[in-house]
């Protein structure tokens, strides 16, 4: 007879395979754009339950505090930069029309200002491929 494969396991909602989503620390968005360049500090790296990459806490003197996935790299005290004019670092946040082809990249937007839905969990990165007049082609991680 055999048992149960493990996706038929999960969807029955067991405490084993249940996400404990009221310990969550907070959503992973990124800032609404007030300026051209934003200039941020991490303040913190934060483990977050039932999510497989830790958060960055981000702290920017005009909004406040914020949360986003943290990238490889990432560490307590980095300065970071968010806007078009951004330099292409580790950590910075900017259009992908503006990212030169070959970098890795993740936290990829479907839409302007959704917060980045694509390519969010830990260890997993894009790369931009080319540019076109169309729009910018990027090869993701399922190929």
């Amino acid at each position: 007879m055999g048992k149960r494969i493990l996706v038929q396991r999960r969807g029955r909602g067991s405490p084993t395979f249940r996400a404990s989503t009221h310990k969550r620390v907070a959503p992973s968005r990124y800032p609404p754009q007030v300026k051209p360049l934003l200039q941020g500090i991490v303040k913190d790296l934060v483990h977050d339950p039932g999510r497989g990459a830790p958060l960055a806490e981000i702290s920017v003197e005009e909004l406040g505090t914020f949360y986003m996935v943290a990238v490889e790299g990432l560490s307590v005290g980095d300065a970071i930069q968010i806007g078009k004019n951004a330099a292409v670092r580790t950590g910075n946040v900017l259009p992908l029309g503006e990212i030169p082809a070959g970098t890795m990249v993740c936290n990829i937007e479907k839409q302007p200002g959704d917060g980045g839905k694509l390519v969010r969990s830990s260890g997993t990165y894009a790369i931009v491929l080319d540019h076109t007049p169309q729009g910018t082609i990027v090869k993701l991680p399922s190929g």
